[in-house]
């Protein structure tokens, strides 16, 4: 009876302690508070650009926007937010705030994960804008290939979080569940595909468009969530641009006419299929704008001329194509 005492006694402290440093590691890594709500923990350490939104003072009077896209829109890689804050500026007699999610790499999976986090909170307008980052996921065996994009590592793990984002006062079973997945993979030494550069034996089986119903999938399900809390979303196609005789080599020896060198085609995959890809995701895009009735769409894809001067790779725009992009999509807000 007392061995049990002294086990159970043991059992509490050792989670106590284990709960105190696991939060500890995130204060240091996120900086926030010691206490902070699981929920808040698990989405800030896979999405620490949502700190911003929940750490904004939300106004009456003012006109906030949501951008859930890739890094197209992302300050890193353009000028997006600023021509079309300077944009509304103009056009508002009200002050205007940009919550700016767009992070490289991500995919319509993340901005899904970032929209149900934020359904309790209240947009005028959220901007939808994807159909590249996607690609990268066909580039895999079509065996290995799972809907939720789980034969990524990253999305292995960040599909799991749903199970604990919900407890309220512990983070340690997630932690060790981390932990546990990572140690279980490297003994197993299971294949993903990584989330930078495709593997080189895989780029073939990018031929073969997987993504187009997970696309659709985390498109309607944004959609939904939009018709549940009854916000305007600005739906648009990715625009992009191959230029002419690209080759990997013409690219890094600036032999292209884009107007700089960001990304080359190789990080989604083989040239020829990702345009295939992005031109079945702008589709599916259109079919789900009709299907919802979504009455702000713009079709960037067929809008935005083909020009080097415009794009600096096949995605991220020049200063020239973030003012000419945005003026496209001005008349839809108001």
């Amino acid at each position: 009876m007392r061995i049990t005492l002294y086990f159970i006694i043991f059992l509490i402290c050792a989670i106590f302690f284990s709960e105190i440093i696991f939060r500890a590691f995130f204060v240091f890594r996120l900086e926030t508070p010691l206490f902070l709500s699981s929920k808040k923990i698990i989405n800030y350490f896979y999405y620490p650009e949502l700190k911003k939104v929940d750490s904004s003072r939300w106004s009456d009077g003012t006109f906030k926007i949501l951008i859930l896209s890739e890094s197209t829109f992302n300050n890193d890689w353009g000028t997006m937010e600023a021509h079309l804050f300077e944009n509304l500026s103009q056009k508002m007699n009200k002050p205007i705030k940009i919550f700016n999610l767009a992070q490289s790499s991500q995919t319509s999976r993340d901005s899904y994960f970032k929209y149900e986090y934020l359904r309790k909170k209240h947009f005028d307008q959220v901007i939808f804008y994807h159909g590249l980052n996607d690609a990268r996921a066909n580039n895999c065996l079509d065996e290995m290939f799972k809907k939720d994009y789980s034969h990524y590592a990253y999305y292995r793990l960040i599909n799991r979080k749903t199970r604990y984002e919900n407890i309220p006062f512990f983070i340690t079973p997630f932690v060790l569940d981390v932990i546990f997945q990572q140690i279980k993979d490297r003994l197993c030494r299971t294949l993903y595909v990584p989330k930078e550069f495709p593997r080189k034996e895989w780029m073939d089986y990018g031929g073969k468009i997987k993504t187009r119903e997970p696309f659709k999938e985390n498109l309607s399900k944004i959609l939904e969530i939009a018709k549940a809390k009854n916000e305007s979303v600005l739906l648009m196609t990715c625009a992009y641009y191959i230029s002419e005789g690209y080759s990997l080599e013409k690219f890094k020896t600036r032999g292209l006419d884009y107007k700089a060198t960001r990304c080359p085609l190789e990080i989604w995959g083989n040239p020829e299929n990702i345009e295939k890809t992005i031109l079945a995701h702008n589709q599916v895009t259109r079919e789900l704008a009709l299907e919802y009735r979504v009455s702000k769409f713009v079709d960037q894809e067929k809008l935005m001329p083909k020009i080097g001067k415009y794009y600096n790779d096949i995605c991220h725009l020049s200063d020239e194509g973030c003012e000419l992009f945005i003026e496209r999509l001005m008349d839809k807000i108001q």
